[in-house]
């Protein structure tokens, strides 16, 4: 009572030193322990409080005290990053009194906080740091076995979810029997998918027959397409790379949901099982077969290199089904088939935005230059199992920006003559022109994406052959210009930007006479920017004849650049004229700029006029004007 005094008074010292008291004379006023270490971390004395909080946790028969001082010590130990010693300490004590459950309630959240940076690590991470952070979680999974299954028949959802995540990464097969049956139980179907994927994760052949129950029932008829758990246990079977799972594998080819014959090829392909070569065949030319399907039949014999299948596959290629166009695509490539060059550069301009990036990965694996690339064999997905993220991270990927680089000018003839053809068709054009739009300068993308990040002699190289490729598509585009969609016409002036060919300066010169404003406009722009075009004459006679103001102001402004570039009378006499005489003040004032800028003839008397402007903003410029050095 003492030290409650002294604490209301704000006397800490001697409210810390009666508590003190107190606790000497009876070691177990529990409620006083809080208090004190309260104030202690206020005082900033934090290892003190966390010693009192331990006390508390070790002893106190109060589950909500034990609770409260188990979180506050959990704070302060996240903080120094000591929680392995508050794990030394609950671990003996949730061992010991397994009918409180509150320790291992703490020791799960214990548990979850342990886990997650090394979860991060092993996700994400790379070499010796992701393999540092599997072994701790080894090692974590082997001494908190015990309380992480208990934790499995918990009420409470938080504590079911924390297990289950650390489960899915600690490795520990002796908790395979327990997750497989909590999987396969009542409860509700999200913790049901993260338990079966946590099975598959162990890759352990003693959980077929349970497997099976799902994947292959005997009445195929009571297989459920699109089943989260059914896909889950399919995933887990494929993922197990063991001959032991050969006999399940070849029955899932046959199963009534397309979610497990996929797996069922892909774990074939992944086990060099060649005798699945037919059936896999057969799967892949199936008329009625879901796409998916077809597509990891596509991918698994690419997996088992069966150059018999050769024209199985490329049948696909050429497919209408974009999903197995690209897992067609992928398996040519494992076959080092004399085609999938070809195939790829076709597909770089395909209306499919995952066809096209394929493609492109696909071009940059084929590279002598391009180092083969470690995959993990199904990683574990962050949530239910996406058969099409599956798919996905069975192709190649994950290449570094020198790498698409040196693709593009390995490939630069090759490059170039695939966007000529494709840029004479107006729905490819568009994709092209975005492919070489992609960066303010010289660009083709996706080849030259980071390419900021590289060296300059490299740099240099790529956006070398970007240009080249570009002017492969001169004449194509030029031939655009007069295209009836608005959009296409714009690409195609953005793409003859800057260019010295006759056949870019004729189009956009032509382009000025476009009947859409925007066209005249992005026309204009290209102008202003290609240096070896001479359009006075038609830019002077925009500029006169137009009826539209905002495009008589845009063309006063590049008529100025273009008359500091050439020094043409018949500019400077256009931009007099509206300068004095055009019925809007913002045309006169961008002809004034415009005169200013290329220091025209006659400048001083023209600006002595404007000071005579009704409008009050041109006489200031005027004004202003004539002032200036």
């Amino acid at each position: 009572k003492l030290g409650a005094m002294f604490r209301r008074r704000g006397d800490t010292d001697r409210a810390i030193q009666a508590f003190r008291q107190a606790l000497h004379i009876n070691d177990r006023l529990y409620p006083v322990y809080m208090e004190l270490a309260e104030l202690l971390v206020a005082k900033g004395e934090p290892d003190e409080a966390d010693r009192l909080y331990r006390r508390v946790l070790r002893t106190a028969p109060d589950e909500e005290l034990v609770a409260q001082a188990g979180r506050l010590s959990m704070q302060r130990n996240m903080v120094k990053g000591t929680l392995a010693d508050l794990e030394n300490d609950l671990l003996p004590l949730c061992l010991g009194n397994p009918s409180k459950k509150v320790y291992r309630r703490l020791l799960i959240e214990v548990y979850g906080h342990l886990a997650f940076p090394l979860v991060q690590k092993v996700r994400f991470g790379e070499g010796a740091e992701a393999e540092a952070a599997r072994v701790q979680l080894v090692k974590l999974g082997a001494r908190g076995i015990k309380p992480l299954l208990d934790a499995l028949s918990e009420e409470q959802r938080s504590q079911v979810t924390t297990a289950i995540d650390v489960l899915t990464y600690v490795g520990n097969r002796s908790a395979a029997p327990a997750l497989i049956a909590f999987a396969l139980g009542s409860t509700e179907q999200p913790l049901r998918v993260k338990a079966m994927i946590a099975t598959g994760v162990l890759r352990d052949p003693a959980l077929l027959p349970r497997y099976e129950e799902l994947v292959a029932p005997k009445d195929q008829e009571a297989a459920v397409p699109g089943d989260p758990v059914t896909v889950a246990a399919a995933w887990s079977v494929a993922r197990m790379v063991d001959r032991k799972a050969t006999p399940l594998l070849f029955r899932m080819l046959s199963s009534g949901a397309p979610e497990v014959r996929v797996f069922g090829a892909l774990g074939l392909g992944l086990l060099r099982e060649k005798k699945a070569a037919p059936a896999l065949e057969d799967l892949a030319r199936a008329p009625d077969g879901a796409s998916l399907a077809r597509a990891a039949a596509a991918l698994a014999l690419g997996e088992l290199e069966a150059t018999t299948a050769a024209p199985t596959v490329l049948s696909l290629a050429s497919g209408p089904d974009p999903i197995v166009r690209i897992a067609a695509l992928a398996a040519l490539a494992r076959l080092r088939h004399a085609s999938v060059q070809p195939q790829a550069l076709r597909a770089l301009f395909s209306e499919h935005e995952a066809e096209r990036r394929a493609a492109a990965s696909i071009l940059v694996a084929l590279q002598p230059t391009t180092a083969p690339r470690p995959r993990e064999l199904l990683p574990v997905p962050l949530g239910v199992v996406e058969v099409r993220s599956v798919l996905d991270s069975m192709l190649p990927g994950g290449f570094s920006p020198a790498e698409r680089a040196r693709t593009l000018v390995a490939l630069e003839a090759e490059l170039a003559r695939t966007a000529a053809a494709a840029a004479a068709s107006p729905e490819q054009a568009i994709r092209v022109a975005d492919a070489l739009l992609a960066r303010p300068t010289a660009g083709f993308a996706p080849f030259t994406d980071g390419l900021e990040a590289l060296p300059a002699a490299e740099r240099a190289a790529a956006e070398k052959s970007a240009l080249a490729i570009r002017k492969a598509v001169i004449p194509a585009f030029a031939a655009l210009i007069h295209h009836p969609s608005v959009a296409l016409k714009v690409r195609a002036i953005r793409v003859l930007e800057g260019s010295s060919e006759d056949a870019a300066s004729t189009a956009l010169m032509e382009a000025l006479q476009d009947s859409d404003e925007s066209v005249v406009r992005a026309a204009l722009a290209a102008l202003a920017s290609s240096p070896g075009v001479r359009a006075l004459s038609p830019v002077s006679r925009l500029l006169t004849t137009s009826p539209s103001w905002s495009l008589r102001a845009a063309s006063a402004e590049v008529l100025g650049i273009l008359a500091r570039r050439e020094g043409a009378e018949v500019a400077f006499q256009a931009l007099s004229r509206a300068a004095t005489s055009d019925a809007f003040s913002v045309v006169r004032e961008a002809s004034l700029r415009a005169l200013a800028a290329a220091k025209a003839p006659g400048l001083a008397s023209i600006l002595e006029k404007a000071q005579q402007d009704p409008e009050p903003s041109i006489r200031e410029l005027a004004a202003r004007l004539r002032g200036a050095p």
